[in-house]
């Protein structure tokens, strides 16, 4: 067994009951990751890509294990009833936000699961192009020193690019990949099934919001007029 302090934190957390092995499987681990801040089902379906039933199930037995509660409609890491959890957690984020063996050295790594890894790269790669680096395929064309690419097997689809878009857009904190974000929405919108999270904001930007590191709606306005990304 490798000695890393995640690894041994899992088998600690496994120790007192059974059950517990059984939340940390499949794809247990990558929804307690996501669980370390508070979310509702349709976010983690969208961020993990998986099925209703699948999170449902997940969530159930997380729930009945004290890994997880419920607050105000959303789900989030039990601290009180399960402790140590959330270190373990972070120690596995910490671990996959920096290396994976499925990419190459030096890749950004902007989503990391067990069927996927979507990551930045300044060079060539062999796995698919996703998220602004194929924003071109559907009439936008974007220009950037990075390109984003997935491990994923699955076709990327216009929805796919724009949520691994998005993904991208969260943690770069760029006004620039968001205001591109946020036009290539606007002209795609009904072909697109966008997260919740970007929904929410983007209503706050139509009503007048100034939200930080984000454009105006005037400014969204003016470049669609221009037809400027």
């Amino acid at each position: 067994m490798n000695s890393n302090a995640y690894t041994i934190r899992l088998a600690s957390l496994m120790r007192p009951s059974e059950k517990r092995a059984d939340v940390l499987a499949d794809s247990g681990i990558d929804m307690l990751i996501e669980l370390r801040e508070p979310h509702d089902v349709e976010e983690i379906m969208s961020i993990l890509g998986l099925s209703r039933a699948t999170v449902f199930r997940r969530l159930k037995l997380a729930i009945s294990t004290g890994a997880v509660k419920k607050v105000d409609g959303k789900y989030v890491l039990n601290d009180r009833m399960w402790s140590g959890l959330r270190e373990a957690m972070d120690s596995i984020a910490d671990q996959r936000a920096v290396a994976d063996p499925r990419v190459v050295s030096g890749a950004v790594i902007y989503r990391n699961t067990r069927d996927e890894v979507m990551y930045a790269y300044s060079g060539e790669s062999n796995d698919r192009r996703t998220a602004f680096s194929v924003f071109g395929d559907y009439g936008m064309d974007v220009w950037l020193d990075t390109v984003y690419y997935t491990t994923s097997d699955v076709d990327v689809d216009i929805c796919k690019a724009f949520n691994d878009a998005y993904a991208v857009s969260e943690k770069e904190d760029d006004i620039r990949l968001r205001t591109i974000l946020t036009l290539f929405y606007l002209k795609n919108k009904e072909l697109i099934a966008a997260d919740s999270g970007f929904l929410t904001t983007l209503e706050r930007i139509e009503a007048g919001e100034r939200v930080p590191h984000w454009p105006t709606w005037a400014d969204v306005q003016a470049r669609l007029n221009d037809g400027v990304a």
